[in-house]
């Protein structure tokens, strides 16, 4: 398996996916009157858990003290997010005032805020799991796919959303053991039942606007059969510019929500005018982009 820390194909994968993101994100209209935004929330999250999960690695995270855990998620992406939080809890606050809604705001953040706080709940448990099981690799295992398949059918807040748990599990897996999954056999049998737990999620107890029945087994095999092997082998094309948005895919989610905002409500009258503020937007963005990586190639 190739070096995560050198892995373009993350890099490449994580910009596409923030890419879709960012357009699930400006389309107009509701998920089911939109076919393009149903589409792209039907799996842009799960895989994009599915990668935070790959890149956990088991020894390294558990090398770390409780207080050097702390510190590096807090300075990666936790004090990021604590930004971001004060500000659009500012700008709500601003527009409608009221100090009672501030622990509303903490257990349901701003729109898009949900995701960082989600995934550190997600590290957390691997990381509690794997300080209690240091000898007993197997009960690590089996304890955190028992608790991803146990968290599906709980209602969490959106601050820890954790009934995306399965795909981080997957996702752990896949990065800390190395297999082929077309030959998948003897002591990694564990891999076929993880595989069948996850397959539950395609009968939820209720009907998931975000993730219908079909897409949950289209998914799976998008991740398994495609994104997994792409990502071990580092085998997608370079791609400057997505690999660039991919290494500041954090910066992106969190920020891009405001300019999206601010289209909306000038151009709220005119859908036509609002898209060509998108277009104008996405294609500064692109140049600026490609001028950042131009400039540090020279």
């Amino acid at each position: 398996m190739k070096n995560v820390q050198c892995n373009n194909s993350i890099d490449v994968v994580k910009g596409g996916l923030i890419s879709l993101v960012v357009i699930g994100h400006f389309l107009l209209g509701t998920l089911e009157g939109n076919f393009v935004r149903y589409y792209i929330y039907s799996f842009h999250m799960p895989m994009f858990i599915f990668i935070s999960g790959f890149l956990i690695k088991r020894e390294k995270i558990r090398s770390r003290s409780y207080k050097a855990f702390i510190t590096h998620y807090a300075k990666r992406m936790l004090g990021w997010w604590a930004v971001a939080w004060c500000f659009y809890t500012g700008l709500s606050l601003i527009k409608d005032f009221d100090l009672n809604k501030i622990g509303h705001f903490l257990l349901e953040p701003y729109y898009h805020l949900w995701y960082v706080p989600t995934l550190f709940c997600m590290i957390c448990i691997v990381y509690m799991l794997q300080k209690m099981f240091v000898k007993n690799s197997r009960l690590f295992w089996l304890s955190l796919i028992t608790i991803s398949v146990l968290c599906k059918f709980v209602n969490w807040p959106s601050v820890s959303n954790l009934g995306h748990m399965i795909y981080f599990t997957l996702g752990v897996i896949c990065g800390n053991i190395s297999f082929n999954i077309v030959k998948i056999g003897g002591g990694k049998c564990w891999i076929l039942y993880t595989i069948f737990i996850a397959l539950v999620y395609a009968l939820p107890l209720r009907q998931n606007v975000l993730y219908p029945y079909w897409t949950i087994p289209v998914t799976l095999l998008l991740i398994l059969f495609w994104l997994y092997p792409n990502l071990k082998e580092d085998k997608l094309p370079k791609s400057p510019v997505l690999a660039y948005w991919g290494r500041n895919s954090l910066q992106i989610y969190l920020w891009h929500v405001f300019p999206i905002a601010i289209l909306k409500n000038l151009f709220d009258y005119s859908p036509v005018l609002y898209y060509v503020g998108i277009a104008l937007l996405s294609a500064l963005f692109c140049i600026t982009s490609y001028t950042i990586i131009h400039k540090k190639q020279i």
